[in-house]
C-alpha cells in the first residue's frame, strides 16, 4: 500500500510539473526576448567586442550618432541589461579609432 502512495505521489507531482512547465512557457520566452537576450548580447559586446566595430570606424559612428545627443547617451548609461558595459566598450574602440577619425577629416579640409 504504501508503494502505491509513493508511485501515485510521484506521478502527481510530475504531472503538476509538466502542467506548471508548459503554462509557463510563454512567460519564460517573454523574459528571455526582453530581458535575458539582450543581457547575454550586451555582456559578450564588453568581453569580446564586434563585428561592427571592426567594419565601421566607431570614432566616426560616436560623433555622427551619439555625441551631442543626451537623450541617446543617458539611454546607455541605464542600469538594465548590461548597456554601459556595452558602451564601455564602444567608447574604447573609438578612442582607438580617433586618430584615423582626426587624420580624415585633415584630408578632407
Amino acid at each position: 500500500m504504501t508503494n502505491f502512495f509513493y508511485i501515485s505521489g510521484v506521478v502527481f507531482w510530475a504531472v503538476l510539473a509538466i502542467f506548471v512547465l508548459i503554462g509557463s512557457a510563454p512567460a519564460i520566452t517573454k523574459l528571455y526576448r526582453k530581458y535575458i537576450k539582450s543581457t547575454l548580447s550586451n555582456i559578450k559586446v564588453y568581453f569580446f567586442g564586434s563585428e561592427v566595430f571592426l567594419k565601421n570606424n566607431c570614432a566616426d559612428v560616436y560623433f555622427t550618432r551619439y555625441y551631442h545627443h543626451p537623450g541617446i547617451i543617458a539611454h546607455w548609461h541605464k542600469a538594465g541589461c548590461g548597456r554601459r558595459h556595452a558602451y564601455y566598450r564602444f567608447l574604447k574602440q573609438a578612442h582607438k579609432d580617433m586618430p584615423e577619425y582626426l587624420e580624415k577629416l585633415r584630408n578632407n579640409k
